[in-house]
């Protein structure tokens, strides 16, 4: 599964463990380990009206920044590409090419908007009510000694009082290629309530945040490796109400390796020049 839209965003991205610009250049090869990833980014934006007799009236607004991976192994690029790709269903259509298969997404929907049935006195009164927006942004955030994490920001109004928003992260590593989640980085059998504890402990310096916080809190899957420490970040709605907004708190790696969480070689990893 990919990444679609909304609330869908987070638990279809978990599910993957899923203007050009070019990364920093190392050997391409899918056999020597890659201590630095290369890339290219691209964007697949367009906007279109409700109806065509109706060019000012509401709009569905599109905007996709994905990432296409060039060297590591064959595995490690198709990994990342379908952790972020949100076009899965076109892929094949589209021949593979995941810039190709968004820009058929983004037809589909649009052309799936302009079929919606729409109520005249809704549209003249409140036309916001058929107003669509979509943008999904990924960058690279870390991308050194072999770990490579990648950052989606996204935001979709899809009707209703307001739109939703998040940033998911993922870290990932080649030679194997694999996704650095939660297993992956903490000792096996790792406390969780301990971990969660942790998380909670920062959360708790910031006001009016969590929607019981006598309650323990659970550790996100949604967390990223990045030179200072392990980003975890919560969504909107997801552990507080919708006006804490999102909700994100940093334990550098040496906290947690203190507290005997840590596997001893992700610093080692994230140690590497």
């Amino acid at each position: 599964m990919r990444l679609v839209f909304p609330l869908l965003f987070l638990f279809i991205f978990s599910c993957n463990q899923k203007s050009d610009q070019e990364g920093h250049e190392t050997e391409n090869t899918s056999e020597q380990a890659v201590d630095t990833f290369t890339y290219r980014s691209f964007a697949v934006n367009d906007s279109i009206s409700l109806l065509e007799d109706m060019p000012d009236g509401p709009m569905f607004r599109y905007d996709y920044g994905g990432l296409v991976f060039t060297n590591g192994t064959d595995a490690f690029q198709k990994m990342v590409a379908d952790t972020t790709n949100s076009a899965d269903s076109m892929l094949t259509a589209a021949g593979g090419d995941y810039e190709q298969a968004e820009r058929m997404r983004m037809r589909q929907l649009f052309e799936e908007y302009r079929n919606e049935e729409v109520e005249q006195e809704l549209l003249e009164n409140a036309s916001v009510a058929y107003e669509r927006a979509i943008d999904e942004q990924y960058t690279v955030v870390h991308n050194k000694g072999g770990v490579l994490t990648v950052q989606g920001s996204y935001y979709a109004y899809m009707g209703g009082a307001h739109g939703i928003y998040g940033t998911i992260y993922r870290s990932f590593t080649d030679q194997p290629a694999r996704i650095l989640g939660l297993e992956e980085v903490m000792v096996s059998g790792f406390d969780r309530a301990q971990l969660g504890e942790m998380i909670k402990s920062r959360i708790d310096q910031m006001e009016d945040r969590l929607y019981d916080p006598e309650q323990p809190l659970d550790p996100t899957m949604n967390m990223g490796l990045f030179a200072e420490g392990i980003k975890f970040n919560y969504q909107p709605y997801e552990i507080g109400p919708y006006a804490a907004g999102e909700i994100e708190v940093s334990i550098p790696y040496t906290e947690l390796l203190e507290a005997g969480l840590l596997r001893p070689e992700i610093i080692q990893m994230m140690e590497e020049k």
